[in-house]
């Protein structure tokens, strides 16, 4: 049978046509002078080691002088012992260690900011009075200077840390005699799972055993210390006959080769003095006891995601210790799993970034990736560069330090306005999940929220798009909340109902109250921190617990706070230690509780109207724990009872007068908030800034794709602005675009309405209520929809046929004068704004109606096109033309030669209006794809998607179809690695934005196909619980029920295939569909199949004869569609349907008509059933074949799966 190809020359014109174009597109040695990331001015070169620069630098945001590192050797060696120096300082917090502050990657590489010590080098400061001839051995600088770095390193030991480069050099002594030490490139776990076999550190300074390779423990670190030590009593061969006989004493045990008998760490603490023994830095954390059954929940959760995803989630009440437990499990897996990638974030009260919660994770990524990547050939970056980078980057700008990432959305980037909508963060939110599935090809992977209840809505649906893209990864995620907000945060609660039922392994673990038996093994803990046995405060102990009540936080405050003699109870106890406070550090900590969150320490220090920012007010707080400090520059109160203890006491002009001051603090930095802004002067009683800022957050949280929080402060200003504000109707109609892109299409119509009733310009009223016609109309509202269609047109002077008569009638007329004009225009210069108000709302039902009413689509087209070529605007032409010869083409051939028309004019018009591209991609993807040529449409429906910038709702539903049809074609081609995972995240965006249409075509045409690729038919649908309901859905289902029985090899009799009356019947329900010859040769390939299958199955001879006969019928059909997938089916349905060698031979050409057009499952399939037939090695050679080129498409059980495509 020979495809009818009479119009080939046309479509290989349309294949060619112009297709979106992508874009074309030494490191510097940093230097005094040197602005770098827009913040930190380069003042002082202070001095260079092996791997990297450090200067002293002006904080432009600080407004203070820090040090600053800049990594200068390229290998992959050097940075990962750069990285490593940072993220080992962040995590601790010591007196006597350096204090880092931020990590950074530019364009030119890596570096961070620290805090800039003004000292001197150990050596210089020891001997210092000696050289001076002002005493012969300076006995208080060397003890003062051994204690210090017994102090430093005995903390780090403590973290089970190595520092493995002690020397002169990493030791600076601050002019106030405070040691600190520095330089932690080569610090390492001491069971990191290092190797150790490579030696690192300073010749001069190593410990035999870390000079040889061997492994280095904390024994390393003293004798370095010890040559150091010296060094300082000497500087020649042999010590001071000076110093006494301790030290001599000490410094011969730190340098025994031996380590085991070098002094231990409890000996060097008690050799430095009795005090320090048991002195805590005050970032020493309390000790973790118990939780074991919570851990070994963790690690379950962990060992199950080794298979598929997995999910933890930690809840508990404020203060229970679930920050605590989640560290310490993350600690435990760096130490026994050191191939995991643990990606952590954590989220805070009030921050309005949009994504908050997985923000921090990109980071992460990116800083990862990139160092990977960023010093060495972007070839191992590569594979990771998403499809959809533009929009990555678009709604994740850290990204794009990724050169290949950065490079890939140079490819795909195109023109766009400065709106953004659903579609770019749906590309966005699969491209995230591309990006984890690649991460997790590199080790298991760990993503940690913590503090999720304090995220946002956007980052629940990023939360639940990723565990659906991720789905088959080795990826955990735990995510930490707090349980009692989730009744108070309706987006988390929505967030863990859709966990619980995504088909996923939830691992559960509360975390309650301390038992008694923990508290008692926490309270002895943090005693014997301080020396002190339980039995000598158990007076006080009767109390604590009870005043705890099993809270680990309160418990530990509770007993830390005994020890020096306070009260045991915690209100008492944060009152008390708040009225200690000097002024300055009370006019601080009343800043933060107003502030509630996290905030700039440069900002709080001004609210609070203090003289410079004074580290010794922040320390002060520190100490009395009552406030931390996050990343260096940010402050925030230790814990919520302590904003309460706090709030009570500030009257209510106070707190008016702090929130002025932090909106005035904020406001002069001119990147502020504006969310935090808004809140702050209203808070003050400034409700008129108030509302100008949080206008200004609505927007931004609209243009970052955060539609539910632009959604939240828009309806928030609806409700606060007066009825005769003139900013009403603008904030309405704002708002109603945010809705309708969050696919709230009953509230946008709403707004709509009232939006219009505003506004004094007519055509802007009228425009506005075309909008909410079409929100009505989508969201199933059709009478209403209707009645407001017919008052809109009415307006405009554009007649609605009442009846299918007058309907036909006038769609007729309308086609024989664009058949007289041949479709003629003339590009105007002036542009007839009515008249273009009427071609716009023609179009816009045209595309409403398109599947719901395909008559009145039909007739709203046809006056389109009319209207278009009337009004000369190039632009609205293409748009107009491409939607008629996208739509019209599917049909049967006599309307190609108006098809050949319309392409051309549109194809001309391109370089005058290159914006319409998109609608010109649509058209000419549904023409190839309404003629059967699949594998071409493809890239034009993928470009749409990307050209489409999401400006309203209407190209939304647009690049719904587009990536719908996408999909679809993905499942035609037979290309299905991807198809699981694909369908799941369209059915869940289209559900999410209410979009019958998308859950028709891909629930119905693939909604199956997943599980049967999976070869779990028990799980295929056929698509009776989609929300889809339109013409397409009996054709759709009856297809897919075929599919269903044929793979499990189910009986097909007269019931299972309807008969020939039911098929009609199924088609009569939406009889335009089957005038679309790719739809029909679908349908008709589909009951063949099952037609194929019952001639077998039949019982009596006659019912097989009938199917056979049957069969034969719908071959001929197929060959009748003029489409070449409908000319292979029929081959192949011919070849099915016969027997012996002529069987055979049709099974060659059927797939070789398959191979042709790129379907590759059916081309296997075909191979597959032949090779069964010839059988022998030759049979056996091609069976081998399909069930190869199937598996490698993913399908697990390729016998049963060709045998449904080819049964």
């Amino acid at each position: 049978m020979q495809s009818d190809d009479s119009d080939g020359s046309f479509l290989r014109l349309v294949a060619k046509a112009p297709a979106l174009e992508p874009a074309a597109q030494p490191r510097r040695r940093r230097a005094v002078g040197d602005v770098v990331a827009e913040r930190f001015d380069l003042l002082e070169e202070l001095g260079e080691g092996g791997f990297g620069v450090v200067f002293r630098a002006r904080d432009r945001l600080l407004e203070i002088d820090v040090a600053v590192k800049f990594l200068s050797a390229t290998d992959s060696r050097a940075l990962v012992l750069f990285k490593n120096e940072f993220r080992t300082l962040t995590r601790l917090a010591h007196p006597n260690l350096v204090r880092l502050h931020e990590l950074f990657a530019d364009d030119e590489g890596w570096f961070f900011s620290m805090e800039l010590l003004h000292g001197t080098d150990a050596l210089t400061w020891a001997r210092e009075r000696v050289r001076e001839g002002a005493v012969p051995y300076d006995e208080e600088r060397v003890r003062a200077l051994l204690a210090g770095l017994v102090d430093a390193l005995c903390f780090l030991h403590r973290t089970g840390r190595v520092h493995r480069d002690v020397k002169p050099s990493n030791v600076r002594v601050e002019p106030d005699g405070r040691v600190v030490l520095l330089d932690f490139g080569l610090a390492r776990g001491i069971d990191d799972g290092f190797d150790w076999a490579t030696a690192a550190g300073t010749p001069r300074y190593m410990a035999p055993e870390q000079a040889a390779g061997e492994r280095a423990g904390f024994a390393a670190d003293w004798f370095s210390v010890g040559v150091v030590l010296h060094e300082v009593l000497a500087g020649r061969e042999h010590a001071s006959d000076a110093a006494p006989d301790d030290v001599r004493a000490l410094l011969a045990r730190l340098l025994d080769r031996d380590p085991a008998l070098r002094p231990r760490d409890d000996e060097l603490l008690a050799f430095a003095g009795p005090k320090r023994a048991v002195e805590r830095d005050d970032a020493a954390q309390t000790p973790f006891v118990g939780r074991s059954e919570h851990l070994r929940a963790l690690h379950a959760a962990f060992d199950g995601a080794a298979r598929a995803l997995s999910i933890a989630t930690i809840h508990g009440v404020s203060g229970m210790g679930k920050s605590e437990l989640l560290a310490r499990f993350l600690e435990e897996i760096r130490e026994r799993r050191p191939e995991a990638i643990v990606l952590e974030a954590r989220c805070l009260d009030q921050e309005s970034v949009p994504f908050k919660a997985i923000d921090p994770i990109v980071d992460d990524v990116a800083q990862r990736l990139l160092g990977e990547g960023a010093h060495a050939s972007l070839a191992p970056l590569a594979p990771l560069a998403p499809e959809s980078a533009a929009a990555l980057v678009q709604v994740f700008p850290v990204l794009g330090i990724l050169p290949a990432i950065a490079q890939a959305a140079l490819d795909t980037m195109t023109t766009r306005g400065d709106g953004v909508a659903p579609l770019v963060r749906e590309r966005a939110f699969l491209a995230l999940g591309e990006l984890l599935r690649a991460v997790s090809r590199r080790g298991p992977v760990i993503v940690a929220i913590d503090d999720l209840q304090w995220g946002d809505a956007d980052s629940g649906a990023l939360i639940a798009s990723l565990v659906a893209s991720v789905a088959r990864a080795p990826i955990l995620f735990v995510l930490s909340y707090r349980r009692d907000e989730v009744e108070r945060t309706p987006w988390l609660a929505h967030l863990l109902a859709t966990l619980a039922s995504a088909g996923v392994d939830v691992h559960d673990v509360a975390v309650d109250a301390l038992a008694q038996g923990e508290a008692d093994a926490l309270a002895r803990a943090i005693l014997a921190l301080h020396g002190r046995d339980r039995a000598v405060d158990e007076g006080r102990w009767s109390t604590a617990y009870a005043e705890s009540g099993g809270v680990p936080f309160f418990l530990s405050e509770i007993v830390h706070a005994s020890v020096g003699g306070e009260a045991a109870h915690l209100a008492s106890l944060l009152s008390a230690r708040v009225d200690r406070l000097s002024s300055g550090s009370r006019r601080l900590i009343e800043t933060l509780a107003v502030s509630a969150a996290a905030t700039d320490r440069r900002i709080a220090v001004q609210a609070a109207q203090l003289d410079g920012d004074d580290p010794t007010v922040v320390q002060e707080l520190v100490r009395a724990r009552l406030v931390r400090v996050r990343g260096g520059r940010a402050i925030e109160l230790f814990h919520d009872r302590v904003r309460d203890a706090v709030n009570v006491n500030i009257s209510a002009d106070a707190r008016r007068s702090v929130h002025l001051r932090l909106a005035h603090a904020l406001a002069s930095t001119g990147v502020a908030d504006d969310e935090v802004l808004a809140a702050h002067y209203r808070g003050g009683g400034d409700e008129p800034r108030a509302i100008e800022h949080q206008i200004r957050a609505a927007e931004v949280a609209r243009r970052a794709l955060g539609f539910e929080r632009a959604i939240a402060l828009y309806e928030d200003l609806v409700a606060r602005l007066p009825a005769g504000d003139a900013r009403r109707g603008a904030i309405l109609t704002q708002c109603a675009e945010a809705l309708g892109c969050g696919a709230r299409h009953v509230d946008a119509a709403r707004l709509y309405a009232d939006a219009a009733a505003l506004e004094t310009d007519a055509a802007r009223a009228l425009r506005m209520r075309l909008e909410r016609t079409e929100h009505l109309l989508v969201s199933g509202r059709f009478a209403e929809g209707l009645a407001e269609a017919r008052a809109v047109l009415a307006a405009l002077d554009i007649r609605f046929p009442r009846s299918k008569l007058e309907l036909l009638v006038r769609t007729a007329k309308l086609t024989r004068e664009l058949e007289r004009r041949d479709d003629a225009f003339v590009i105007r210069d002036a542009i007839d704004q009515a008249a273009a108000l009427r071609v716009d709302a023609c179009a816009a039902l045209a595309l409403t109606f398109t599947f719901a009413e395909p008559l009145v689509a039909f007739y709203f087209r046809k006056q389109s096109i009319v209207g278009a070529l009337d009004l000369g605007e190039p632009a609205r032409i293409i748009a107009a033309l491409a939607l008629e010869f996208g739509l019209s083409s599917s049909r049967d051939g006599e309307l190609a030669p108006r098809i050949r028309r319309a392409h051309a004019r549109a194809a001309e018009l391109l370089p005058l209006a290159p914006q319409s591209r998109l609608f010109y991609e649509m058209g000419v993807g549904m023409t190839l794809l309404g003629h059967g040529r699949y594998a071409e449409a493809l890239p034009r429906f993928a470009n749409v998607d990307r050209l489409l910038t999401g400006e309203s709702a209407r190209d939304v539903r647009l690049a719904a179809v587009a990536r719908s049809w996408h999909t679809v074609l993905h499942v035609f081609l037979g290309r299905y690695r991807d198809v699981p995972r694909v369908v799941e995240e369209q059915l869940r965006a289209a559900r999410a934005r209410r979009d019958d249409l998308s859950l028709e075509l891909i629930g119905g045409l693939c909604g199956h196909v997943p599980a049967l690729i999976d070869d779990a038919p028990e799980r295929a649908s056929t698509g009776e619980g989609l929300e889809g309901a339109g013409s397409i859905s009996a054709p759709t289902r009856y297809r897919a029920s075929i599919e269903i029985a044929l793979y499990r090899d189910e009986a097909i009799d007269d019931a299972a295939v309807g008969g020939s009356g039911a098929f009609a019947a199924t088609f009569l329900r939406s009889p335009l569909l089957w005038t679309q010859r790719f739809f029909r040769a679908e349908w008709l390939f589909a009951r063949g199949r099952a037609l194929v299958a019952a001639s077998a199955t039949r019982r009596s001879p006659s019912g097989r004869l009938r199917a056979r006969a049957e069969g034969r019928a719908v071959a001929r059909a197929l060959a009748t569609t003029g489409t070449p997938p409908g000319a292979a089916y029929a081959t192949l349905l011919d070849a099915l349907l016969s027997s012996g060698e002529s069987c055979v031979e049709r099974l060659v050409e059927a797939e070789r008509r398959f191979d042709a057009i790129s379907m590759r499952a059916l081309a296997a399939a075909a191979r597959r059933r032949r090779g069964e037939i010839l059988a022998g090695d030759e049979g056996a050679a091609l069976v081998t074949s399909a069930d190869r080129a199937l598996a490698d498409e993913g399908v697990r059980h390729p016998r049963r799966f060709a045998r449904m495509l080819a049964p």
